[in-house]
């Protein structure tokens, strides 16, 4: 029973309100509530909450390949989608299929030294201000598949504001 103030401990109506209530809340059904909670939910419940989150398709669903990655993907969704156009939320989009280490670099092709004369024998690979590379650091000897990088660079544009554009996703070996 939920306690009741001092003050009002006194008044039978309150009581028996209190009371009424309480008995309410102790018949409903709990398992609707605990689906929420992404770690105990039932795998078939999974494709569900991600709908409802916003996260399918490209929005990280169809990376994320095994259960652990999906469940990782739901509990991130509302970060996903509150941080949607910025590089956080790039960052953190690809974290959740195992890539921790990832580097974003904007404005390519506009950092001019001075080094060079601009006399059309040298492109700057077309990047300009809203431009930006991706750059995933993973350890040495572990490579990414082509398939996985064009999937990932879909999560990118799903992620990614809409006047950027993605010019090269990299990857990048660390040495040990």
């Amino acid at each position: 029973m939920v306690e009741i103030a001092s003050a009002l401990q006194d008044r039978p109506h309150i009581t028996n309100i209190v009371e009424a209530v309480s008995q309410e809340l102790t018949a409903l059904p709990t398992d609707p509530i605990l689906m929420f909670i992404i770690d105990s939910a039932p795998t078939e419940a999974l494709y569900y909450l991600a709908s409802q989150y916003g996260v399918l398709g490209w929005g990280g669903w169809r990376l994320a390949t095994t259960e652990q990655q999906r469940r990782n993907l739901i509990k991130t969704a509302v970060k996903l989608q509150r941080t949607k156009g910025t590089p956080a939320s790039i960052k953190n989009a690809i974290a959740t299929l195992g890539y921790d280490s990832v580097t974003i670099t904007t404005s390519i092709g506009i950092f001019f030294d001075g080094s060079y004369d601009h006399d059309g024998e040298i492109t700057y690979n077309g990047g300009n201000w809203a431009t930006f590379n991706v750059t995933i650091n993973v350890a040495n000897g572990v490579t990414i598949p082509d398939a996985t990088l064009d999937q990932i660079k879909a999560l990118i544009n799903e992620y990614k504001n809409a006047r950027s554009i993605l010019n090269d996703l990299l990857v990048n070996e660390l040495e040990a």
